[in-house]
């Protein structure tokens, strides 16, 4: 599952490693509006489809930005309502790839907040009407592999530049031996800090 924190949804494809009620129970357990849809990969030339059995696959959920393959959603009802949960009227914007691209792990990202920019940020809000901040930086990055990275369009990367810096690591061995990319080696940590 992808979790939305800032506008408390869960996604999930459902597949044989997906299971809808435990997703219900998580989704009610933790007040989070569940969206469920099933998603497909080519698997050969003459188009058989078969099952994508992790949702970070096919896409990923920021603050501000999604990434998502539209295409691998073969039913246009649940098409439909993933764009229109992830757009959230307007108020996100939505970086759609194509298949191929997820093959080459483009849907597995995942955004992250620079800790040295915590201390930075208390600082520059201590010292915001000084005129010395840079506002083109951002504390954010959307960390990748190199192979996604590789992978994306010009307008593509230019829409994730508008909210954070692309973070793109070299993930071969991962990618190649393991199967999985940069979010699936990687977990979300939404606890309060311990001073």
């Amino acid at each position: 599952m992808v979790l939305d924190h800032k506008y408390k949804q869960a996604f999930a494809a459902i597949s044989q490693r997906t299971d809808e009620g435990l997703f219900r129970l998580f989704c009610r357990n933790f007040n989070f509006t569940p969206v469920i849809f099933h998603a497909f990969q080519s698997i050969d030339a003459k188009g058989t489809r078969k099952p994508i059995y992790h949702t970070n696959v096919v896409m990923s959920v920021a603050d501000d930005l999604a990434v998502v393959c539209k295409d691998a959603i073969d039913d246009p009802h649940e098409r439909e309502a993933l764009v229109a949960a992830l757009s959230q009227e307007g108020r996100r914007d939505v970086v759609f790839i194509s298949e191929k691209q997820t093959a080459q792990f483009a849907g597995n990202m995942l955004m992250l907040r620079r800790q040295c920019d915590q201390q930075l940020n208390r600082h520059n809000d201590d010292n915001s009407n000084d005129g010395n901040s840079d506002s083109t930086y951002t504390p954010l990055v959307l960390v990748m592999s190199a192979t996604a990275y590789d992978c994306l369009e010009e307008d593509q990367l230019h829409m994730i530049q508008k909210h954070c810096s692309p973070l793109p690591i070299n993930l071969k061995v991962i990618e190649t031996l393991g199967g999985g990319s940069a979010r699936c080696m990687i977990a979300e940590v939404f606890l309060p800090l311990n001073k």
